[in-house]
């Protein structure tokens, strides 16, 4: 019996929960990051006085205030 037959015999009996399972770890981990790195930023933000509105775009690829940012990222990475 090769490999391949082994591996057909073991895809017939996988069932969803396993998948399903595995799906949710995976975004988990990935939303997760996600919303700490967000976090991270407003809390950088605010501490260092910017404006709300601004503050809730920070993350934005749209904004225009790049020196601004670049002051939030060194603040986080400090």
């Amino acid at each position: 019996m090769s490999g391949l037959d082994v591996l057909r015999q073991q895809w017939k009996t996988v069932t969803i929960e396993p998948v399903v399972a595995f799906n949710a770890v995976g975004l988990g981990i990935v939303i997760g990051t996600q919303i700490k790195t967000d976090l991270l930023y407003w809390k950088a933000c605010v501490e260092l006085n910017y404006a709300e509105t601004f503050c809730s775009n920070i993350t934005n690829e749209g904004l225009k205030d790049d020196h601004a940012k670049l002051n939030v990222s060194n603040y986080v990475t400090q």
